[in-house]
């Protein structure tokens, strides 16, 4: 491994291997987490076992189009369109996955569909001296709403401006 911020006019030195892992979480938060819940949303679907982080990984560079189809899936994001085929193409630097689907960013983020969605943090802002500010995705679709609402006040209209 090389380091990348070599002097001018020198080789790249080497960059030290991390052998120890930054962090280690509890095993109560690596069972609760959404990665937990999404490897075994695959291994429902499959009919396999991950046992390790190895062999999930394994599983997402051997059999990616299932890979990403399951995720797909599972998020429960909204679009139109259909997921298949999933990728186009085998080259990382050409292929496109799901070419036929089209989605919202703003639509995703701003979706209250259970109770305590509306809770959760869309948007944190961290000012220059280190305080945070968190907006919730029911703050945010209010903020959201206020502006759509004032924008058609002056007869601005239109799928990219307000609905």
């Amino acid at each position: 491994m090389l380091n990348a911020e070599a002097r001018p006019g020198q080789p790249p030195r080497p960059s030290p291997r991390r052998r120890e892992p930054l962090h280690i979480p509890q095993p109560a938060t690596v069972a609760g987490s959404q990665m937990t819940a999404f490897r075994r949303f695959c291994e429902t679907e499959t009919g396999r076992q991950f046992a390790t982080p190895a062999a999930f990984h394994r599983f997402t560079v051997d059999e990616l189009r299932t890979f990403w189809g399951l995720f797909l899936r599972w998020s429960e994001v909204v679009y139109e369109g259909s997921p298949e085929p999933v990728c186009a193409g085998d080259d990382c630097e050409t292929a496109t996955f799901f070419p036929n689907v089209e989605l919202s960013y703003v639509e995703n983020l701003l979706r209250i569909d259970r109770r305590h969605d509306g809770d959760k943090t869309a948007l944190t802002t961290r000012y220059p001296s280190g305080r945070r500010e968190h907006l919730t995705r029911r703050a945010l679709a209010e903020r959201v709403g206020s502006v759509a609402a004032a924008l058609r006040q002056r007869a601005l209209r239109g799928h990219h401006v307000a609905r």
